[in-house]
């Protein structure tokens, strides 16, 4: 009796050891799953803010290299106003005459042989001197420069894509001043220059 009452109590602990392994071995499958779930979990929410991330940065690129690329344009049109020798048209249509580069010639030698003869009186409203310069939106949406000479082919230089407004206007006290606007991440962004011009 005592013998089998031992075959049964180790018979019981047996059976209570391979439960317990398959306990142990059940929780730890089970820990070994949540675990992976938490590391793809934070695995993919890494990732989605490192995309974000990089998509901001981007952005900021492209918003700070149109902000400068409109502010050179704007700089450039001031300087172009300021040496005009007449302004034939304001507003969204912008259209004013200046000099050629080389429409007061060369200078003469210092000493040249035999003397020179008199040069004539340079006048710089003389169309052969000027290039017709216009700034403008075109049917495309965007911002165009177009320069031409008195019987020469015109040409014309893209400035900034998709521009929202541009505008140039004479204020109350004589100045000039160049308004562009700029649509960035579905704002709008105005960039104003005062443009002092010292010609009627």
């Amino acid at each position: 009796a005592r013998q089998d009452k031992g075959r049964d109590n180790g018979f019981q602990n047996g059976v209570s050891t391979t439960m317990g392994c398959k306990q142990l071995r059940g929780s730890s499958l089970l820990e070994m799953l949540i675990s992976l779930a938490l590391f793809s979990l934070i695995l993919g929410l890494t990732a989605l803010l490192l995309g974000s991330y990089q998509r901001l940065v981007r952005q900021g690129r492209e918003r700070l290299a149109l902000s400068q690329a409109a502010v050179a344009v704007l700089e450039d049109l001031g300087q172009e106003l300021r040496e005009s020798v007449t302004v034939d048209s304001l507003g969204s249509d912008l259209r004013f005459r200046k000099l050629l580069s080389q429409a007061s010639g060369r200078l003469p030698d210092a000493f040249p042989t035999p003397p020179p003869a008199p040069l004539p009186a340079f006048d710089p409203h003389q169309p052969a001197h000027l290039v017709e310069v216009g700034y403008r939106i075109e049917a495309d949406g965007h911002l165009w420069r177009r320069v031409e000479a008195a019987g020469g082919p015109a040409q014309s230089q893209k400035l900034i894509s998709s521009p929202g407004r541009f505008q140039v206007q004479r204020e109350p006290e004589g100045t000039l001043s160049a308004t562009l606007e700029l649509r960035i991440d579905q704002r709008v962004e105005a960039l104003r220059l005062e443009i002092y011009r010292p010609l009627p």
